[in-house]
C-alpha cells in the first residue's frame, strides 16, 4: 500500500510495475537508471511510517530491504545535520541514540551475507535512528522559534486558524474571524471546484477572497490536494484509478 519508485530528484517514476511474492519485492521500470522504493514500514513500537530507501543500481541480486531503509535513513540524518550546523550542544544530549544506530548499522554491514541477521540489525538501528530524526527535527523547530523570540518575530499574521467558506456570508462569523486572527486559510476541495471533469466552479474560493480581501489579513489557501474520499471528485475515483491517472488530473 503507497509503495512508489522514484528517481535521484525525488518525483515518483511512471510505467512502474511492483510486485511482492515469496518474501522478494520486484520492480520494473523502463530504464535502467538508479531509483528509490518507497512504501509503508512498520516500526516496533513507532507505527508505521512512509520510508524511502536511497536510489539503488539495477541488479538480479536483490537487496536487503531493511538495510536499505535504514541506510537511507542514517544518510538523511547526516546530510540534515550538516544543513542545520547541528552537530554541536544543541543535540548533545541525543548523540549517543545516534551513535547506537550508526553502530548497529555497521554491524549489519558486516553481517550482509546473512540477511536474517543483517535485516534484524538494520531493524534495531532504524528504530533508533527514528527517535533521533524526530528529536533533531524537534531541536530544530525549538531553534528557529527561539531566534524569532529574540529577535521580535512574531507579528499578528503568525495566529491564523483556517475559515468555513460556507459561512463567509455570515457577518457575525467574519466579525469574529477578523478579531482574533490575523492570518486565515481557505481550504481548497477538489470536489467541488470540479465537480464535472473539464467543468471549473471557484465561487466559493471567490467569496472568500471577495470578503477577506478588504481586510488586514495574511491569505493562504489549501491544501491543494487532498486524498480523502469527500475532497476527490466522483468522476476521478469511478472505477479503478491508477498513480498516472491522478497524476495527470492533478497537473491539469
Amino acid at each position: 500500500c503507497g509503495a512508489y519508485l522514484f528517481g535521484s530528484d525525488g518525483i515518483a517514476k511512471r510505467g512502474v510495475q511492483i510486485t511482492f511474492k515469496d518474501g522478494l519485492i520486484n520492480c520494473k521500470k523502463e530504464n535502467l537508471g538508479t531509483a528509490g522504493l518507497a512504501l509503508l514500514w512498520p516500526i516496533d513500537g513507532f507505527g508505521k511510517v512512509l520510508l524511502p530507501t536511497t536510489c539503488l543500481p539495477e541488479r538480479d541480486k536483490p537487496y536487503i530491504l531493511n538495510l536499505e531503509i535504514a541506510r537511507a535513513k542514517l544518510m538523511q540524518i547526516t546530510i540534515k545535520r550538516e544543513d542545520w550546523s547541528f552537530f554541536n550542544n544543541n543535540i548533545e544530549q541525543f548523540g549517543e541514540t545516534v551513535k547506537k544506530a550508526q553502530d548497529l548499522f555497521i554491524r549489519a554491514i558486516q553481517n550482509i551475507s546473512d540477511a536474517s541477521l543483517a535485516s534484524k540489525l538494520a531493524d534495531e538501528s532504524l528504530k533508533k535512528a527514528i527517535v533521533f530524526s524526530e528529536k533533531l527535527a524537534l531541536a530544530r523547530a525549538q531553534s528557529l522559534f527561539d531566534i524569532r523570540k529574540k529577535e521580535h518575530g512574531f507579528g499578528r499574521g503568525c495566529f491564523g486558524c483556517r475559515i468555513d467558506p460556507a459561512r463567509i456570508d455570515n457577518p457575525e462569523y467574519v466579525e469574529k474571524v477578523l478579531r482574533v486572527f490575523g492570518f486565515v486559510m481557505i481550504p481548497i476541495n477538489w470536489r467541488t471546484i470540479e465537480p464535472r471533469k473539464d467543468s471549473y466552479d471557484f465561487s466559493a474560493i471567490d467569496a472568500c477572497i471577495d470578503v477577506l480581501g478588504k481586510e488586514k489579513l495574511v491569505i493562504g489557501a489549501g491544501p491543494l490536494l487532498c486524498f480523502s474520499r469527500d475532497h476527490l471528485p466522483s468522476w476521478l475515483v469511478e472505477g479503478r484509478v491508477s498513480f498516472e491517472k491522478i497524476l495527470d488530473t492533478a497537473y491539469e
